[in-house]
């Protein structure tokens, strides 16, 4: 009696049974991880499929909801529609799930500026250079801030730089 794979070569033949034995390794680990679920939904959110990729952090969420990077994620596709009382809500989902996060911090920074709520802007982009004092957009965005701000806390000699200067060292 003949098989579907006799006369095949045996390397074929390998590929085959290396074939079945990953498709059942799949199938027993049950769905794809959870980073394989965030890059597709990050090349989604880039693609600007937002409801995409909200599909996929709902999932991501379900399978494990201490991923604060979905969080953060899902909060910005809610920045982007114009609802920031849900992304606050994400956000502060993140803040929870990664209290040590300077990335949590650096986002929920850039929600309150973009809400004007520039001392809670300030505040929380503080916490993500504590945290992180590499990350360099956290150092603008202050600066940015602190800006936005500065007119009102102006001294009467002070320049805008002086002021800036100022209220990058207070604490």
């Amino acid at each position: 009696m003949k098989t579907r794979h006799e006369g095949r070569s045996p390397a074929i033949s390998g590929i085959v049974k290396v074939s079945i034995l990953c498709v059942s390794v799949i199938a027993l680990s049950g769905c794809p991880s959870t980073e394989s679920l965030y890059r597709q939904a990050y090349t989604h959110y880039l693609w600007e499929e937002e409801a995409e990729a909200l599909a996929l952090l709902d999932r991501i969420l379900e399978k494990d909801d201490s991923y604060a990077q979905a969080y953060i994620l899902e909060s910005l596709i809610f920045q982007k529609r114009g609802e920031s009382d849900k992304a606050l809500v994400l956000l502060e989902k993140a803040s929870q799930k990664a209290p040590g996060s300077a990335v949590v911090r650096f986002n929920l920074g850039n929600l309150y500026f973009q809400r004007r709520k520039y001392e809670d802007a300030r505040t929380a982009y503080r916490a993500a250079i504590e945290r992180d004092p590499s990350l360099s957009e956290a150092h603008l965005n202050l600066a940015n801030t602190l800006m936005a701000v500065s007119y009102t806390h102006l001294r009467a000699h002070e320049t805008v730089l002086d002021l800036v200067c100022r209220l990058l060292l207070e604490k």
